[in-house]
């Protein structure tokens, strides 16, 4: 479905200095799938994606659409290629002077569509969005998600068969960002769109993304399907998002007493751990191989997809700790220190 091969950009500040916002970037993305690209601010995520459609041209590399090289395209050919790639944003963007009804109209207006074809084409795509009952409202009368369900719904007046997101939950509570995820995957079953998403919400890529992108300082780090990128990320920085998405956190009655140094070779060590599937093994290791004692703190475990990943808090006691702490950084792939207790605690 979408090729991109090797594409770089430069930009130029106003002060004269250049700043590599993509450096050699490549991948792939499948017809029908939700191709998730995630990275922290500036990390060149959105660059990626205006890429895709030309609104910003790389200085180098191709990008192809189909069977269609977009980067060696007329402007004018350009034109004709966008009516197949819908776009929504996270302002949401709506004409503030049209109705609902007329925002998504608008690009169906552009085309010179008949008024018939317009008013069966709306409709049909107000009931797909669930809002039938808001044609003659204004933005100004809607919520972050109503508003957002129309700009889904413009960007798919088209028919495109491919819809770009660009941190389309980010400006959203987290209930309407559940349900704005529900309808996108909905569109992507039922009208078999091929979707892709930026964001830097690690939640968004668990809750609908088949594969995922993780991008840091203008390249890709790591790519795979969404089962290895939470059971095995391979990059530090993809384990830092996946712990922020399935972490147990550290009871407040901890809180209050734990502290950064260790103050006497009594004190307790606290661990916070993520691993895929059973946990088992590591903690009978710890027990008989280091002769620790062992006590699971909080605990929390999510199933995303077929897989299971957990994150504990352990508490340990004990003369080996370095060793432990060794250990659990080689057998799980996200280990972190919290501090220390007192043993009388």
């Amino acid at each position: 479905m979408i090729n991109v091969k090797h594409i770089s950009k430069i930009y130029t500040t106003s002060k004269g200095r250049q700043v590599q916002a993509l450096d050699d970037v490549s991948f792939s993305v499948k017809k029908g799938e939700i191709f998730g690209i995630i990275g922290s601010s500036g990390a060149g995520k959105s660059t990626i994606l205006r890429c895709l459609n030309l609104l910003e041209r790389p200085d180098q590399g191709e990008i192809w659409l189909a069977d269609k090289q977009l980067t060696s395209l007329s402007e004018r050919q350009l034109q004709q290629e966008r009516q197949h790639i819908g776009m929504i944003f996270q302002h949401f963007n709506l004409l503030s002077s049209r109705t609902v009804f007329d925002n998504i109209a608008l690009p169906l207006e552009l085309s010179q569509t008949s008024k018939k074809d317009i008013q069966a084409r709306v409709s049909e795509l107000l009931e797909l969005v669930g809002l039938a009952d808001k044609a003659n409202d204004y933005p100004s009368n809607l919520s972050g998600g109503q508003k957002q369900r129309v700009a889904i719904a413009r960007a798919l007046a088209n028919n495109p068969t491919l819809l770009l997101c660009d941190e389309a939950t980010s400006a959203l509570d987290p209930a309407t960002t559940k349900s704005i995820l529900n309808l996108l995957q909905t569109i992507n079953a039922k009208l078999q769109i091929t979707i892709v998403l930026i964001t830097h919400e690690i939640h968004v890529v668990k809750a609908i993304c088949d594969r995922v992108a993780v991008v840091k300082d203008g390249k890709i780090v790591e790519l795979g399907d969404r089962s290895q990128i939470f059971g095995a990320p391979e990059h530090a920085h993809t384990a830092s998002f996946v712990a922020s998405a399935v972490q147990a956190d550290l009871p407040i009655a901890y809180q209050q007493h734990i502290q950064a140094e260790k103050a006497t070779d009594t004190d307790d060590l606290l661990i916070r751990i993520q691993a895929k599937d059973n946990t088992d093994y590591a903690f009978t290791a710890l027990q008989q191989q280091f002769g620790l004692q062992v006590a699971i703190i909080e605990a929390r475990i999510e199933t995303i997809g077929a897989l299971k990943i957990s994150s504990s808090i352990l508490r340990l006691s004990g003369d080996q700790l370095e060793a432990a702490i060794s250990f659990c950084s080689t057998y799980y792939f996200n280990t972190e220190i919290l501090g220390y207790v007192s043993r009388s605690y």
